[in-house]
């Protein structure tokens, strides 16, 4: 499985995908300009700390479990798609 690095942090596909799935807008389709780009500002949001955006992610998760099911399953196929591995 093959990570990238995006402000300074290495990320597994996995990673990226809970990461993405924080952005305020994750359409059915993106370029891979467009995923790095919503990484990257989640990532700006949360100050390059990978374990507060998961702590939102959960809350997010509790808060809306049916969207949040849905939109980290596409989050995934992109960001799997981006890292060059199969989801």
């Amino acid at each position: 499985m093959t990570a990238l690095t995006i402000h300074g942090v290495t990320l597994s596909p996995k990673e990226l995908a809970e990461v993405l799935a924080l952005a305020p807008d994750v359409p059915a389709k993106m370029s891979d300009d467009a995923i790095l780009a919503a990484i990257g500002s989640v990532l700006d949001a949360h100050n390059d700390n990978l374990t507060a955006c998961v702590a939102d992610l959960a809350w997010e998760y509790f808060e809306h479990p049916d969207v949040m099911a849905a939109r980290m399953c596409r989050c995934l196929a992109f960001t799997s798609r981006l890292a060059g591995v199969t989801p």
